[in-house]
């Protein structure tokens, strides 16, 4: 069985953060300061895709991969997959091993999207 669990942007702190808990008002989350509440409506959540890159680095949606051959991806729900993977030119990749290298995130490291084809 996946493990279900999730981390947050937090937008007002600009800082990635460790979930704990939420629901549809509140986040409850980890920041480098300290534990933290914050307004739903000033966090992202990114889901844990179940899997991890061949480094061993935990995958989130969200997080931007490197695949030897394929260059540089954004995962993402893909609702026609019912599931996490990636879109391009040739179609959709189903997230589905450990080739991948995450060497970003989308919040983080914006400039790593202007190379993504």
């Amino acid at each position: 069985m996946r493990e279900i669990k999730f981390r947050a942007w937090d937008k007002l702190n600009e800082e990635m953060a460790t979930v704990d808990c939420f629901d549809n008002n509140h986040v409850g989350i980890k920041l480098k300061r300290g534990y933290a509440t914050a307004p739903r409506k000033d966090c992202v959540l990114m889901q844990y895709t179940g899997l991890k890159d061949k480094n061993g680095k935990e995958i989130y949606e969200g997080d931007i991969v490197f695949e030897t051959g394929n260059g540089k991806r954004t995962i993402k729900w893909i609702k026609e997959i019912a599931g996490f993977g990636f879109r391009s030119k040739t179609g959709i990749t189903p997230l589905y091993n450990n080739f991948f290298e995450v060497i970003g995130n989308i919040y983080e490291n914006p400039n790593l999207l202007t190379e993504e084809k």
